[in-house]
């Protein structure tokens, strides 16, 4: 029978969790107290899912760390309410199976405690200290982003090569130069190269440098950035756009962006996901970049919530680096303290997706069913049990319609 640990210092998410996780095969136990948990923690336990901040002077990573210290083949799921860099790095070194952040998705919780209790444990990574990376830009709490920050923090302890794939604007350096602060390597050198912006041969004597007389103007013997490097990171950023010929100098074969080299480059694959493929983070990203701007300006200027509503909207096909420079743009060009969607780009409104934020679906039936449970539970203040009462169905129907709506039912109000 498998045990299982859970700590939150909020009692009904205990419950709630509890509820979700319960099986037949399955002995659940549930404390509020940090402390009890570093006790509890020590016993022999499978599963250890603990929030990380428990509003006490010991939270979630002191537990774990009792949790590895007693139970070294078991596994520890945190959740945090805001998903960072940092925080999957700490947990990752500390021997986190993995976490997740609220509001949690229910059928994600499900299927990473079912993983958890199917895989053996792997041993912890030597913890480093604290070490405050996380580049500028390299923001964001959804789901797409948390998945992100845990790759980095496997890359991190990694000395694989790692291949980061992502439209142009997303942050793939921002990626690389995380990875690279949070290694083995961070003592050495970060090389970065722009492989499409140099000519065949520049790049080539750039890559492996050259030798005195090996070409008109080299006078001296000159070392390649792989030898710079020594030992730290290379950054090849468009390393696709090389030519095959170069590609074979990498000791492999065949036309465009060669197979065989691509497979020596993505050992670990880091996809950065495109801006509107995450909008909910651009309101946090557009506070970040207002505030530096603005500092950078000597001024202060907001943005109106129609302003910022209609960014929001709009696609970034430049993703992060676009929306990065437009707020610069309005912030130098803004004529009074407050920005409204009149002082946007107007070539904004001419892009032909404007008609993504302006153009109203009629709803099929199944929104129409998850709009009117998302109406019952706000109308009854989170109450799950009076929920599922006004609704006429079973507390366990009510999780199954919210796991099926991606509906959060982790905080019930009383």
């Amino acid at each position: 029978m498998a045990k299982i640990l859970i700590v939150d210092d909020d009692g009904e998410t205990c419950r709630f969790m509890a509820e979700l996780l319960e099986q037949p095969d399955r002995e659940i136990r549930t404390t509020q107290r940090a402390e009890e948990a570093v006790r509890l923690a020590r016993e022999p336990f499978d599963l250890l899912i603990s929030d990380i901040n428990l509003d006490a002077p010991q939270n979630g990573m002191d537990v774990l760390r009792a949790f590895k210290s007693g139970n070294p083949s078991g596994h520890v799921v945190l959740i945090s309410g805001f998903g960072t860099l940092q925080t999957a790095i700490e947990a990752v070194r500390a021997g986190a199976y993995d976490y997740i952040s609220k509001p949690f998705n229910i059928t994600e919780v499900k299927a990473t405690v079912e993983r958890a209790l199917a895989e053996p444990a792997a041993p912890a990574a030597n913890e480093r200290p604290h070490l405050d990376v996380a580049p500028p830009g390299l923001i964001g709490r959804t789901a797409g982003m948390l998945a992100v920050y845990k790759q980095i923090a496997h890359a991190a302890n990694a000395t694989a090569s790692v291949l980061i794939v992502g439209e142009s604007g997303t942050g793939k350096e921002l990626v690389a130069r995380a990875i690279h602060a949070n290694g083995r390597r961070a003592s050495r050198p970060f090389v970065p190269i722009n492989c499409g912006a140099l000519t065949e041969s520049v790049l080539e004597s750039e890559l492996f440098g050259h030798t005195r007389g090996a070409f008109t103007g080299a006078v001296t013997d000159t070392k390649g950035i792989f030898e710079q490097a020594n030992g730290g990171t290379v950054f090849l950023d468009e390393i696709s756009e090389t030519s095959a010929a170069l590609q074979v100098k990498r000791e492999v074969a065949q036309q465009r962006f060669r197979q065989d080299v691509f497979y020596r480059l993505s050992v670990i694959v880091i996809h950065m996901p495109a801006l509107r493929e995450r909008r909910e983070d651009i309101p946090l990203l557009i506070e970040t970049f207002l505030q530096n701007a603005c500092s950078r300006a000597g001024r202060t200027v907001a943005l109106t919530p129609a302003a910022i509503a209609a960014l929001a909207a709009y696609r970034w096909p430049g993703n992060v680096r676009e929306l990065e420079n437009t707020i610069e743009r309005l912030v130098v060009f803004s004529r009074g303290s407050t920005i409204d969607v009149a002082d946007l780009p107007f070539r904004a409104a001419s892009e032909p997706d404007l008609h993504e934020r302006l153009f109203v679906d009629l709803p099929s039936l199944d929104e129409i069913e998850r709009r009117y449970l998302v109406h019952v539970i706000e109308q009854v203040g989170g109450n799950r049990t009076r929920a599922a009462e006004v609704l006429g169905i079973d507390r366990r129907t009510l999780y199954r319609m919210a796991e099926r709506f991606g509906i959060d039912l982790s905080e019930e109000k009383t």
